[in-house]
Parts: C-alpha cells; sequence; structure tokens
C-alpha cells in the first residue's frame, strides 16, 4: 500500500466522527466508510458519535481490502510505480473493486503501462462526471507521472 494514501483519502474524503449520509443518502463515518451490517454502527441514527479509536480501525480495515482488491484486479500490482499504485488504491477506496473491475480499457491501459490512455479512460466515465473535481486531480497525477 502506498504510504500516502491514508493522508490522500483522510483529504478527500474529510474524518468525521459521527454517522452521515454521504452524497448518495447512504450512512457513512469515519473516513468515508459505508456503513454495512455488522458494523457497530448499522442501525444508528444520524449524528451518532462514532470515536477516534473506532474511525482509525475502520480505516485500517478498509484499507486492507483496498489493498486486496488492488491486487486481484491488477496482475503486476506491486509492479506498477508508486504514483499509479496510489491513483489505483484511491479509485478502489471510492468506487469498490466491482465498478473499477467495469473500468476494462482503463485497467487495460494500466496493465500496459500505458499512463495516457489511461488518465483519458478516467476522464471518459461516469465515475469523472459525478466527482469531477476529486477525479481530476487523480488524473492530474497520472498524466503528470506520463510526462
Amino acid at each position: 500500500m502506498h504510504p500516502d494514501l491514508k493522508k490522500l483519502l483522510e483529504r478527500e474524503e474529510g474524518v468525521v466522527y459521527t454517522v452521515y449520509e454521504d452524497h448518495l443518502g447512504l450512512l457513512t463515518c469515519g473516513v468515508g466508510h459505508l456503513i454495512i451490517e455488522g458494523d457497530a454502527e448499522f442501525g444508528q441514527p444520524v449524528g451518532t458519535s462514532v470515536s477516534a479509536d473506532r474511525v482509525d480501525a475502520l480505516l485500517e480495515a478498509d484499507l486492507g481490502v483496498v489493498d486486496e482488491d488492488c491486487r486481484k484486479l491488477f496482475g503486476d500490482f506491486d509492479e506498477l510505480p508508486m504514483e499509479i499504485q496510489l491513483v489505483c488504491e484511491a479509485m478502489v477506496f471510492q468506487l469498490g473493486r466491482s465498478r473499477l473491475g467495469g473500468f476494462v480499457k482503463f485497467r487495460a491501459a494500466v496493465d500496459a503501462g500505458q499512463w495516457h490512455d489511461a488518465a483519458d479512460e478516467m476522464v471518459d466515465s461516469r465515475w469523472y462526471g459525478q466527482t469531477t473535481r476529486r477525479a481530476q486531480r487523480l488524473v492530474d497525477r497520472v498524466r503528470k507521472y506520463a510526462s
């Protein structure tokens, strides 16, 4: 896992010590953690307090899933340049493995080391249209790496 991933996600997602609704109306807490059945926060109302230790534990668990998912999506993930790893990890965190798995041309471009094509595929997605500023920051990282 890229050493800057946690800082990047905290900056992009924010750190919230209560249960809140995300932009899709889904219950969330901490650093963009989608609350699921089995979480202690499941069924708790918006505004319920979440401790700093719990937020950290949820983020660490989520980062473990991100790492595992990246290895499943990208055959030689450890061989990718660190900057590209960071972008892929951030995308998996935001989108999840199944949704990023649908970015077939993006993943092919990454696997082939075709960074400009990968960036173009990022822009040519519904994800980019939904979270344009955030996505553009990741696109910029890929384009800068390609230069």
